[in-house]
This record gives C-alpha cells, structure tokens and sequence, in this order.
C-alpha cells in the first residue's frame, strides 16, 4: 500500500469517527397563561422550531387557535427568562395561513437566518418566547 493510500484511508477513518453535530428542536406551548402579565384567552397554541446542525438557522412551525380577537402580530422575543417581558428579536411575519376571522393561523416552515452563539446560548436556556399579539390583547395574547 503506496504512502498516499495510507494518508486517505486515516483521514477517511477520522472523518467518520467525528461526531455529527445534530440539529436542536425547541417546542412550546401557546396560552394565556404564560403572558405577563396572565390572561384568560381561550385560545391555544404550539410552537416547534428547529435550529440546523450547523447552528445558523432557525426553522419555526407555529399554530394557533381560538384567538378572542383577529390576529396583529407575531413575534420571537428575547432574551428573557419566563414571565418576564423582552423585546423583539424575530418577526413572523410571513407564510401564515389563517382560518375564518383572523382567530386561527398557521405559520409553517418560517426562516430565521443568522443565529448567533448568543442566540444559541439563549434558546438552550429557554429565554426566547413566541408571542401571538391581538386587537384584544396587543401586548401577547398567546406565549410559549
């Protein structure tokens, strides 16, 4: 075996013992009761979304349902811990698909580019929420 045939098959083997980095899933649960201050909506929701292996982009899938009032916005705020307000890091603006009154929606497959270490510090922590805002309750009717 020629030198050369013994240098590739040794990169070779390392490259397959290398751990993979996988990709992350966050998810959460939409309600009323994670705003703050609380709030006695009706409506409910989830929220999954998917940091890739290479921890640069975020892939968020986000439902609700049974808003009081028609939908006016939808964020991702942070950082902050739970029950505590933060501002906006990502609109989800985008991609939703709503039901009769603007009182349910879907948003599927929405990209966020650019993740940060920061960010990725943040996520693993849990200090970034989803906030779906209303007429009723512009300050977050739903937060997960």
């Amino acid at each position: 075996m020629r030198l050369r045939d013994i240098i590739l098959a040794s990169f070779c083997t390392l490259a397959l013992a290398a751990p993979a980095m996988a990709q992350t899933t966050y998810v959460c649960v939409l309600s009323g009761l994670s705003e703050s201050p609380p709030n006695a909506s009706p409506a409910t929701g989830n929220a999954s979304c998917v940091l890739n292996a290479a921890g640069t982009t975020l892939t968020c899938d986000v439902q609700f349902q049974n808003l009081t009032t028609a939908w006016t916005a939808s964020h991702i705020h942070g950082p902050a811990p739970a029950g505590v307000n933060a501002g906006v890091k990502w609109a989800l603006l985008t991609g939703w698909v709503f039901g009769a009154g603007n009182t349910s929606g879907t948003l599927t497959s929405f990209l966020i580019s650019g993740i940060t270490a920061a960010d990725k510090t943040n996520l693993d922590a849990g200090n970034f929420y989803v906030n779906i805002h209303t007429s009723q309750n512009p300050g977050g009717e739903l937060r997960g």
